[in-house]
């Protein structure tokens, strides 16, 4: 028979690895391009007339109040264990109305998010916006990055938005997180690749002079990249690598501990999503359908200090990469994933199989959500 001691310290041992668990919150990430998401009301600065009510979409206050509603829906559903996405990054929204409608006048008005966003000199007006919760996300400082090239039309602004993650009981690590929209491949894919290599190549600017100032920065850059993995934008100015495991990986998991642990000029970033399949849903192998064939055009990167694993980690074969003090950001790449919702898809009656179920196909209503799935992935602060 047990003593009472030898019970007390039996149950300590088993209750351990659940207090330790219960230290962590996790938290929701969303990268969504909400596909030409206007308001109703005439810009004259710029060419947004076909999204009037009497312009070529016929884009009604009362579409817009759908679109509101049915963008807020899948929001909500992306959440974690109930709890609404702590941080979402939205591209194709035209201006600040839209997004004060979505976080106060839709059901995302209970969330009480507040916001963040670009005004950027592209000409039909489409900015990038994040949303945060202040119960549980700090806002420390917010810049836009501008490159359009000289000569062209101007482009949408990445986002760069730092901030701390907020616990009972500490203040996380800040997180840099990057939200971009590259430019499209209207006009061709190989014509149109200087202009994404121009912008990426600030945003890796950014992220290099940022390893300057943070010993160990914790990065994430998600958004519409308008290209595939193995994309220039992607491998050659952003220095993106598969991650380690995937069979066209050249990085070991050594050098992921690496690139975690030692400053560097050129902090590693890794493609999250491109080593596996990238939904749950067997019919989807990417975020976007064009013409018949599937895509991965929208991305989450990650690097730095936010590729270590928790201290409270099982060890495997393999072992953890390093043990992390309290308030560390740790992402969890196996959360990473074009987010499998299926109210979110429609049969593809062209091509077969199913599609986004869009807001529009050409000029054709539709009265979907986008052209675009929305990604997600999940982070916790020990």
């Amino acid at each position: 028979m047990l003593t009472r001691l030898s019970a007390f310290l039996l149950l300590c041992l088993l209750l351990s690895p659940i207090q330790g668990w219960a230290q962590q919150l996790r938290f929701c990430i969303v990268s969504y391009n909400v596909e030409n998401f206007f308001d109703c009301t005439d810009n004259p600065q710029r060419a947004d007339d076909e999204y009037l009510p009497h312009g070529l979409r016929h884009w009604t206050p009362r579409r817009y109040r759908h679109k509101l509603n049915e963008v807020a829906k899948t929001l909500l559903a992306l959440g974690h264990d109930g709890e609404a996405p702590a941080l979402v990054g939205l591209c194709e929204v035209e201006n600040d109305t839209v997004i004060h409608a979505l976080t106060r006048q839709s059901p995302l008005r209970n969330v009480g998010y507040r916001y963040v966003i670009t005004s950027s000199d592209d000409v039909r007006g489409i900015n990038i916006a994040l949303l945060y919760r202040p119960d549980c996300f700090r806002l420390l400082s917010v810049h836009s990055i501008r490159a359009n090239l000289p000569g062209q039309r101007p482009t949408r602004d990445v986002l760069h938005v730092s901030g701390t993650f907020i616990t009972p009981s500490a203040t996380s690590d800040t997180l840099d997180l990057f939200m971009l929209h590259l430019p499209s491949r209207m006009g061709g894919t190989h014509e149109t690749t200087p202009y994404r290599l121009h912008v990426a190549q600030a945003v890796r600017t950014a992220i290099d002079s940022l390893s300057h100032v943070r010993r160990r920065p914790n990065l994430l850059v998600m958004g519409d990249f308008n290209e595939t993995p193995t994309g220039p934008a992607l491998t050659q100015a952003l220095q993106a690598r598969p991650l380690p495991g995937h069979r066209h990986a050249t990085t070991s998991r050594t050098d992921l501990h690496s690139s975690a642990t030692t400053p560097s000029a050129s902090t590693p970033l890794y493609q999250l999503l491109s080593p596996r399949h990238p939904s749950s849903l067997p019919a989807i192998k990417g975020s976007y359908k064009y013409q018949g064939h599937w895509e991965l055009i929208d991305h989450l990167l990650a690097g730095g200090a936010l590729l270590q694993a928790p201290r409270s980690s099982s060890s495997s074969s393999e072992g953890p990469l390093q043990s992390v003090p309290r308030g560390h950001l740790h992402l969890l790449p196996e959360t990473a994933q074009v987010a499998p919702l299926p109210f979110l898809l429609t049969a593809d009656l062209n091509y077969g199989g199913q599609c986004p179920l869009r807001t529009y196909y050409g000029a054709t209503y539709l009265g979907g959500y986008s052209d675009h799935l929305p990604l997600t992935v999940e982070l916790i602060v020990e």
